[in-house]
């Protein structure tokens, strides 16, 4: 998939099968942001970075625990040893769409975070994902102020409940959740079912 985006910088991992889907839905997966430093070194951020950290993972070049954690949750034990697979079944990007300039735990600055909500609507409805995951609850936070956001319903896990709502920025409904982030205790292997249960339920004949 090609596109021109006005306001997207970091243009979003889009699997080879995204169309087919994961589960039979379209998925996208949501981060908070890309910042500059890892390894010691600061890095020049390409409009590609995103499509880069995904294919250094399908490559086996390792990557942040992150990307490893999501997988196992998201995929589940249908999804942990196959990698390439799960990865090209679904679109990726990042909510804040200017680099941060630092390393792991660089906060956004309000502007970074106003902007952002302009670009999740273009990706959207270039994407027309049928259901988002957006793995942080401080990330999650921003996604509620976003104009057209509807609270609709919570599944029940072992620890706090994930809220279920959507946007309707295409033809169909986009559902979307909200997890802890990866590398938080709100992120264990109990969530897996659920969120199986997210993409798979249909929210729309409730």
């Amino acid at each position: 998939m090609s596109q021109s985006f006005h306001y997207v910088n970091f243009n979003p991992w889009v699997g080879e099968h995204y169309a087919t889907g994961l589960w039979g839905r379209k998925l996208l997966i949501i981060g908070e942001s890309h910042y500059t430093q890892w390894d010691g070194e600061t890095h020049n951020l390409s409009h590609e970075i995103t499509r880069e950290c995904v294919l250094e993972i399908l490559n086996g070049e390792g990557g942040a625990p992150y990307w490893s954690r999501v997988l196992n949750r998201v995929g589940g034990d249908e999804y942990r040893s196959r990698r390439s697979d799960f990865w090209n079944q679904v679109a990726f990007y990042n909510f804040i769409q200017s680099q941060l300039n630092g390393g792991a735990g660089t906060r956004p600055t309000l502007t970074q975070i106003k902007e952002a909500g302009s670009a999740f609507e273009e990706v959207v409805k270039y994407l027309k994902p049928e259901r988002i995951i957006v793995t942080g609850r401080t990330v999650g936070r921003y996604f509620k102020k976003i104009p057209g956001y509807q609270q609709l319903t919570s599944l029940r896990t072992e620890s706090e409940p994930l809220p279920v709502g959507y946007f309707n920025f295409t033809q169909k409904k986009n559902f979307i959740t909200i997890t802890g982030h990866p590398r938080s205790a709100y992120f264990p292997r109990s969530l897996s079912p659920v969120l199986k249960e997210f993409i798979e339920r249909d929210f729309d004949s409730e």
